[in-house]
């Protein structure tokens, strides 16, 4: 293990709190909103923000970084040499169907690196089916939440009848958790536990205009104009003799198109001045996955205060 790597954060080094890996972030000074205040004192940090400007680190990184690619690229190389196509199957996991969300630009079919709605993928190792389902999308209301489900079931359904796979499973109750999986030993499974999901999402008792109403509460004087005013404050997280990247905390913003998304503001400004600055909103999809927002960002605002009832 690399010396960085094994003392990554200096909390790590003196206290035995990183067993969940949230060390830095739980000990780190947040304002009101639950945001760190404070820089973290970890060593990457400190090799990442100021030692790798320099001779010799820079050359070093420089390095290390063509090593990674040409690795990446030998096994992409193999991948592909033994299954065909590397982003349909490698020695891990193996894309079975999915449809691609709508802000997918690749322009490649539905595969394990595309945006999807809805996927299914082979785990080799676990021997089992994984359900995907994008969540990251700022429904209207709570008909639109039932509806996007609605469509990625009768997707699922249509999968499921060209491929002469059974709908009718049952589910028995004894002994077992009364809970629906996103993995299962069957395709078949993985339907019936999403059909139970979206059957018991969509009949539950909400007042339907509950979030629109709660949008519609948020007056103009709270949303920010980024052509009036400009971008939420930035923050360097990085520079290299090429570039320096700004970023801001996550906001609500809202796009040309009338949609909403918590998301935060990327903005990467070139050391060469012939270059136009690029500016970039983000937000993280189900498990963590970076999406870029395709839509022009007209308006952010400040996110409310955490809930701090139960």
């Amino acid at each position: 293990m690399r010396f960085i790597d094994k003392y990554n954060c200096i909390l790590c080094k003196y206290n035995k709190y990183n067993r969940d890996g949230d060390s830095c972030f739980d000990h780190m000074k947040k304002d009101k909103y639950g945001y760190p205040i404070e820089e973290c004192k970890s060593l990457s940090n400190i090799y990442y923000r100021t030692l790798i400007k320099f001779f010799p680190f820079k050359q070093i990184d420089d390095f290390c970084t063509k090593i990674s690619y040409r690795k990446e690229e030998k096994y992409t190389k193999e991948m592909d040499e033994k299954y065909g196509n590397c982003a349909l199957e490698d020695d891990d996991l193996k894309f079975i169907w999915g449809v691609k969300s709508w802000d997918d630009l690749s322009g490649s079919e539905a595969n394990l690196y595309t945006m999807n709605d809805i996927d299914i993928t082979y785990d080799k190792k676990k021997k089992e089916y994984m359900l995907g389902i994008e969540t990251a999308y700022a429904f209207k209301d709570y008909a639109s939440e039932r509806n996007y489900l609605k469509r990625l079931l009768k997707d699922f359904e249509k999968y499921m009848d060209d491929k002469g796979l059974c709908k009718f499973m049952t589910r028995s109750l004894f002994m077992r958790n009364p809970y629906t999986n996103i993995t299962a030993n069957s395709i078949e499974e993985l339907y019936v536990d999403f059909k139970i999901f979206v059957d018991g999402f969509c009949t539950q008792k909400r007042y339907e205009g509950e979030l629109s109403d709660f949008m519609n509460k948020l007056s103009d004087e709270n949303w920010v104009s980024i052509k009036e005013v400009g971008l939420p404050k930035l923050e360097e997280v990085s520079t290299t003799n090429f570039s320096s990247i700004y970023k801001s905390k996550e906001v609500l913003i809202q796009t040309k198109r009338d949609e909403r998304f918590v998301a935060y503001c990327e903005k990467e400004v070139y050391a060469n001045k012939r270059w136009v600055d690029e500016i970039k909103w983000f937000v993280y999809g189900t498990g963590g996955r970076k999406m870029r927002v395709m839509s022009k960002v007209v308006a952010w605002m400040e996110l409310p205060e955490k809930y701090k009832g139960e």
